[in-house]
């Protein structure tokens, strides 16, 4: 079977070098709080979980945790702005 699904009509060589994105990207409103620390405590005690990778601003607040290579988690607070309300 080929490493690649149809995307949409286009030129066979585009469909053919068509790449598929090997990741799941899951976005969680102020991942930066406290909600980290269940993504990641939980991950831990999964046998299924062979690497946890987490960015954070510090060492309490993560703002991306990745698992396994596949699914990333990213604080959607960081892509709004940050006053909504003038």
């Amino acid at each position: 079977m080929p490493d690649y699904e149809f995307l949409w009509y286009a030129h066979n060589r585009c469909n053919v070098n068509a790449k598929m994105r090997k990741e799941i990207v899951c976005f969680m409103h102020n991942l930066k709080g406290y909600d980290s620390h269940f993504l990641v405590r939980a991950a831990q005690k999964k046998s299924l979980v062979d690497r946890i990778d987490v960015i954070g601003v510090n060492p309490n607040k993560f703002s991306y945790v990745k698992v396994n290579n596949v699914l990333v988690f990213k604080d959607s607070l960081n892509f709004f702005m940050p006053h909504l309300i003038a």
